[in-house]
């Protein structure tokens, strides 16, 4: 039924100038403008609203007899694809004059949620020859347009769980599971997705959700270890190379439902647009020291009118626990750049940007991955002598030890903190580097250490900088390991190999050569793996892949006895102005790569100074758990443990295209371990 804001209907001409002699009016022409245009600055489809303007002729002539039309347009430059509201006819305007309108239009039903304007034209039919005919548009301002939102009934809305490893779109059917059944082991975090989708007709306000503690035979797991995020929709315009799926909007951001130091609201109360999803993301602690069994709570979703859904979860505790620090070395990049300091409105090395370094070292830590080497963690020295006093962050660096970190990258460079480390300056060299390595020796550290090199050195003289480099470093002090991102097997046999030079191995995923990585492995070198782009039939991280590739190449990793998982950055938002509206985030040679480097959101933008996560953050942390899963079975049953990981893939191109092998072979492990 149609609303009527107001209703009105009035014409009226003001006459502010008179025509002047017949001579003149014969060579000169009207100008007519749209001087002024008015309409309310909210409304809904299917409701009448009360357009205002004034039509000027600012021209030396009279006009003829015209027509202004109103337009309800998103864009309020132009009328392209706009929806006509009416027109009315003025009876022709001397020169100077103007005339004040007033009318009453509809806004189409079938108008979609989002702001629009009003654009009025004058002579819309072009019935008068004018001296410019350019200026015949002015737009109101901004009309939110909404939906109306009625109260609707528990028996409307439509709730539904699925596991961590979907990704669901807005427009998505709804599934059929409601109750969420997961497992996991102490100190393990598992995560599932409860869908809010709206009716069809209406849409769904101030959306909330609660959950309850856990209840199992023999104690708790308070709601506290309950972690409640909405998810953000991205939207992809232009596919990444390789990518299966068109272009469309993805969920990928996850917005604590409350601030992580205030705990004011922040992904909560939410709007579910009419015939719409909005996932939850629900991630479920399991504290150390929990006993095995099942435990029951759940999820309640509420609405506003007081309708509310009850999403039951059960969770089963298995017997084993996870390690505070992970099997699997990672290493996913710094914050120590301006464009990240940037991002928050503030310069490098500020006491804002020191604070921001520290809260994402600690969100990554949370989820079982390491920077490159926490902020904060370098020792002081003596500029004159090299001698460092690691007093001052000795603290620091065991906190972050405290945490699982596995991953030190050395703070020495070809040029800091000498200007010549490796000839005029190298006896200080030596004995800084040398006094790390003592310190982190001394503290049980020093397998974290390593110096990260070349970067994909894929040419002949990159490979000489490389055996340079690693003669400089090994020069300095042998134990400093040189991480090179590069495969085993030389690119080019002409350009001689690196052996001797790296010990820490780090292919692509399709570079990585089984045979002569045994070989290196057998001398006591280590490798890691590196990837991203899912191109040559390896499994990919960006946005717009299926997100459970990103577990894949943990399962691989282990059956080649791969220790570490390389990610160049995590805040990789250099090429984008705002990475909530702009995905492409890597561009090369025409291509874009959608999220490429950037599993981190700036939280400015949902009002938190620090990090927003994302479904592929949660997702890496999944993998490093399954390859601890692995890990542990390997210690009394090794030829289980390769089995089961050869049922997810058993190269980096040889692989499960679906989720269901990675969910299954969890569940085998778990159920192994929880037996031991």
């Amino acid at each position: 039924m149609k609303t009527t804001v107001a209703v009105a209907l009035a014409l009226t001409l003001s006459f502010t100038g008179i025509v002047g002699n017949h001579a003149e009016a014969a060579k000169a022409r009207p100008d007519l403008i749209v001087a002024a245009v008015s309409a309310p600055s909210s409304t809904s489809p299917n409701t009448i609203i009360v357009v205002s303007g004034t039509i000027k002729n600012q021209g030396r002539a009279s006009s003829k007899a015209f027509n202004v039309a109103a337009y309800l347009s998103a864009d309020p430059s132009n009328t392209i694809g706009a929806t006509l509201l009416g027109t009315q006819n003025v009876s022709g305007l001397a020169a100077g004059a103007s005339v004040a309108l007033s009318n009453s239009f509809t806004v189409p039903a079938s108008t979609a949620s989002g702001t629009f304007y009003v654009v009025a034209v004058a002579d819309s039919t072009k019935v008068v020859s004018e001296s410019n005919e350019s200026n015949n548009t002015r737009a109101s301002g901004g009309i939110a347009v909404q939906a109306p939102i009625s109260t609707p009934t528990a028996a409307q809305i439509t709730a539904w769980v699925t596991d961590s490893l979907a990704r669901i779109q807005p427009t998505d059917p709804a599934g059929i599971s409601t109750e969420a059944t997961i497992k996991a082991a102490r100190n393990e975090y598992e995560g599932f997705q409860v869908i809010v989708k709206a009716p069809s007709d209406t849409a769904l306000s101030n959306v909330t959700a609660t959950a309850s503690d856990l209840t199992g035979p023999t104690g708790v797991i308070a709601s506290s270890n309950i972690t409640l995020y909405r998810e953000a929709y991205i939207l992809v315009t232009t596919s990444s190379p390789a990518s299966p799926y068109p272009t469309g909007w993805w969920p990928d951001p996850l917005i604590p439902f409350k601030h992580p130091e205030t705990g004011a609201n922040l992904g909560q109360p939410f709007t579910v647009d009419a015939g719409r999803n909005v996932p939850i993301y629900v991630e479920v602690y399991v504290p150390a020291g929990t006993p095995a069994g099942t435990y029951t709570g759940g999820i309640q979703v509420s609405v506003s009118g007081g309708a509310s859904i009850p999403i039951p979860i059960s969770l089963t505790v298995w017997n084993f626990s996870l390690p505070t620090t992970p099997a699997l070395r990672t290493n996913f990049g710094h914050f120590r750049s301006q464009q990240f300091a940037a991002a928050f409105g503030t310069s490098r090395y500020t006491d804002i940007h020191n604070t921001l370094m520290d809260k994402f070292d600690h969100e990554l830590l949370r989820h079982r991955l390491s920077p490159a080497r926490p902020s904060g963690t370098e020792p002081s020295y003596n500029a004159a002598t090299g001698t460092i006093d690691s007093s001052n962050v000795q603290a620091r660096m065991a906190h972050f030890i405290s945490l699982g970190l596995t991953s030190y990258d050395l703070p020495l460079f070809d040029d800091w903190p000498w200007a010549d480390p490796f000839g005029a300056d190298r006896d200080k060299a030596q004995r800084y580097l040398s006094g790390i390595l003592d310190w982190l020796g001394a503290n049980d550290w020093l397998t974290l250490a390593y110096h990260d090199g070349i970067d994909e050195p894929e040419e002949a003289s990159g490979y000489q900088a490389v055996r340079d480099e690693a003669t400089n470093w090994h020069g300095l002090d042998p134990r400093a390991k040189m991480l090179i991102t590069e495969q085993t097997r030389p690119w080019d046999p002409t350009w001689g190999t690196l052996y001797g030079s790296v010990d820490i191995w780090t292919p692509y995923f399709s570079r990585f050569d089984p045979v002569t990585w045994a070989e290196r492995r057998a001398v006591g070198e280590q490798s890691w793996m590196y990837g991203a782009w899912g191109d040559n039939g390896t499994p990919g991280d960006l946005l717009d892949r299926p997100i459970y590739e990103i577990r894949v190449p943990a399962w691989i990793g282990f059956q080649y006895g791969i220790t570490g998982l390389l990610k160049w950055n995590t805040v990789y938002w250099d090429q984008v102005t705002d990475p909530w509206t702009n995905p492409a985030t890597y561009t090369l040679s025409g291509d874009i790569f959608n999220g490429d480097g950037a599993f981190f959101y700036p939280g400015t933008k949902v009002g938190y100074e620090g990090p927003i996560a994302s479904l592929r953050l949660k997702t890496f942390r999944d993998a490093v758990d399954d390859y601890d899963y692995l890990t542990q079975l390997a210690v009394t049953d090794p030829a289980s443990a390769q089995a089961i990981a050869q049922r997810v893939g058993t190269t980096f191109t040889d692989w499960t295209k679906d989720s269901t092998p990675i969910a299954q072979a969890r569940l085998e492990l778990g159920r192994r371990l929880g037996e031991l």
